[in-house]
């Protein structure tokens, strides 16, 4: 009787056994799988550009801005109503996520407040 197929099959450089199917589908799977996840890191890599302070237009600053406040007045609210109080987890209401960036503004903008009140007296 036969013994398999394999053995009629005349090998050369050019037909490959199941083992080297395997690696060869393997292979291209982990290809297609490192592509796509270089995409993706790519995508994300954009979008966190996109984000950036000075590729937002000023409209959409100002809406950015406006929801950050308040979120921290929503987290000062909070941290006022709770037993826990910290200086820790006050700071933290103002740094976490991309809040430091507007705190900074909001700062600007007392600052300039306070001396354009100065210099008019």
């Amino acid at each position: 009787m036969v013994s398999s197929y394999a053995d009629f099959v005349q090998k050369d450089k050019f037909t490959m056994d199941k083992s080297d199917f395997n690696k060869l589908k393997n292979a291209q799977q982990m290809n297609k799988l490192y592509s796509q996840q270089y995409n993706e890191n790519e995508k994300l890599k954009i979008l966190k550009e996109n984000k950036n302070i000075y590729n937002l237009s000023f409209n959409q600053l100002i809406k950015n801005f406006s929801l950050v406040l308040m979120e921290i007045t929503n987290d000062l609210s909070a941290f006022i109503n709770s037993k826990n109080k910290s200086i820790n987890s006050f700071m933290i209401i103002f740094v976490q996520k991309e809040r430091l960036m507007y705190v900074g503004i909001l700062l600007l903008i007392i600052s300039l407040a306070l001396w354009f009140i100065d210099i008019s007296k």
